[in-house]
């Protein structure tokens, strides 16, 4: 159906924010170079509120899969080569 809905049946909202990045030129969101990941997602859940991501992607990231350069998750090395 149209609704969502959580694990007890309860309508659900969704609050979104959109993390760009996906659909730029290294393919990473954006903020990886200088914050751990874990920060930006408790940013997003308690300060902000939301419960949901938009990741807007590109055609080119979908059909090349790009390896993901160290500098553009240096805030993030296990992320970088994958």
């Amino acid at each position: 159906g149209r609704d969502l809905v959580d694990d007890e049946g309860r309508h659900v909202q969704l609050a979104c924010a959109s993390w760009y990045g996906f659909d730029q030129k290294d393919y990473v969101a954006g903020g990886l170079d200088r914050q751990r990941i874990s920060r930006i997602v408790a940013l997003i859940v308690s300060r902000l509120h939301l419960n949901c991501v938009r990741l807007p992607l590109s055609l080119e990231l979908v059909l090349t899969d790009p390896i993901v350069q160290a500098a553009a998750v240096a805030a993030n090395p296990e992320l970088a080569g994958r």
